[in-house]
C-alpha cells in the first residue's frame, strides 16, 4: 500500500502514535530545543499529513521568485533532489508546487505564515520579528547575527548561512536571461510561466 493510500486510513490513535515516534526521534537528537524547524524543500507536499500529525504546528511557507529558484536549483549539486538535474523537470516541479500550495491554502486546518525571500532580504529584522512572533518565541537580537553562530550546518546553503544577509541573489536570474546555452533560457521562461499560472 502506498503512502497516499495509507493516509486515507490514518485514524487519530495511529496519527498520535506516528507523531509521538517522530517527536521521540527529535528529542534523541537534542532534547533542549524549544522549537524544531524542518526546512526540506519537498515538505509542501505533506502539509495535510503534517497538520494531521501536529495540529498545533505553525507552518511557514517561504516563497521566492521562481526564476531565481530555477537558476539556483540548476547550479547547485543537490545530492538527493534528482528533479534539479534537468531543466524540464525543474519547470514541471514548479507547476506542481504552485498547484499544491493553492490547494493547501484553501483546505489546511492549521494556520500558515507566508514569507517572501525578497522581503526578508530587504527587511531582515522586520521579517525575523514576524517569524519569531509566529513561533511563539521571545525576540533576541542574536537572531540578526545568525552568521556568527558556529553550530553544524549540513545543507547545500552552508556557505550562505555563514555570511550576513546579502542582496545579490535577488534577481540573479537576469544574469542568465540572455545566456548562450538554450537550457538555461528555457528554464527561466518555464519558471516564469509556472509563476503566472497561479
Amino acid at each position: 500500500m502506498s503512502a497516499v493510500e495509507s493516509a486515507g486510513r490514518l485514524d487519530r490513535p495511529n496519527a498520535s502514535h506516528i507523531a509521538r515516534q517522530y517527536l521521540e526521534r527529535l528529542s534523541a537528537l537534542d532534547d533542549r530545543a524549544w522549537r524544531v524547524v524542518d526546512k526540506a524543500p519537498g515538505n509542501y507536499q505533506y502539509l495535510g499529513l503534517l497538520a494531521t500529525l501536529f495540529p498545533k504546528a505553525r507552518l511557514i511557507h517561504c516563497r521566492r521568485d521562481l526564476r531565481d529558484v530555477a537558476v539556483s536549483c540548476w547550479m547547485t549539486d543537490f545530492r538527493y533532489l534528482n528533479w534539479t538535474n534537468d531543466f524540464r523537470h525543474i519547470a514541471s516541479h514548479f507547476g506542481d508546487y504552485r498547484r499544491i500550495m493553492e490547494h493547501w491554502r484553501s483546505v489546511l486546518p492549521v494556520p500558515m505564515l507566508e514569507v517572501d525571500y525578497e522581503s526578508t532580504v530587504a527587511d531582515l529584522e522586520g521579517t525575523a520579528r514576524r517569524l519569531i512572533d509566529w513561533c511563539g518565541l521571545a525576540w533576541q537580537e542574536s537572531c540578526l547575527n545568525f552568521h556568527e553562530r558556529r553550530h553544524p550546518v549540513r545543507t547545500a546553503s552552508v556557505n550562505q548561512v555563514r555570511k550576513p544577509i546579502y542582496r545579490n541573489s535577488v534577481g540573479r536570474w537576469k544574469n542568465y536571461e540572455e545566456a548562450p546555452r538554450r537550457p538555461v533560457r528555457t528554464l527561466i521562461g518555464a519558471a516564469e510561466l509556472a509563476a503566472r499560472r497561479t
